[in-house]
């Protein structure tokens, strides 16, 4: 697994809008491209590639010393053979290259992907809105 500089802003927006779309309907959220494109600019935003073959995106903001785990997509195909935690691994070491004392997330109270942040050392320190927010100590 490898993360590299995004290029392909459509790609980020597509798979992010399909892997989502199920908490936006439970949640009664209407995705915004327009919010999504304005993101764009601001975040880190990296593509995700296994044995060469790009299968996901990650993003990233910053607030201080706290790096935010803004979007963590993995295509349907690809989910479930541990690229996830390669991923929040690789995040970490983003987070510690940036100087973060801290790697934050939010997340959908229904999404299965909390057992793998509690895995890796997150823990729940709220909720914004309708999601749970999550922090995990960088060393």
């Amino acid at each position: 697994m490898e993360c590299l500089l995004a290029k392909d802003k459509q790609y980020a927006k597509l798979i992010t809008h399909t892997n989502m779309s199920q908490y936006y309907r439970q949640y009664g959220i209407n995705w915004d491209d327009e919010m999504f494109d304005n993101t764009w600019e601001h975040f880190d935003n990296y593509e995700i590639f296994d044995h060469q073959q790009r299968v996901g995106v990650v993003r990233f903001s910053r607030t201080g010393d706290v790096i935010y785990l803004r979007d963590l997509q993995i295509e349907a195909l690809y989910q479930n053979k541990g690229l996830g935690q390669q991923v929040i691994r690789w995040a970490k070491g983003y987070a510690v290259t940036h100087g973060a004392t801290s790697l934050n997330l939010r997340v959908f109270p229904s999404n299965p992907a909390i057992a793998l942040y509690k895995r890796e050392g997150f823990t729940q320190v709220g909720q914004v809105n309708k999601l749970m927010e999550m922090t995990c100590p960088i060393a």
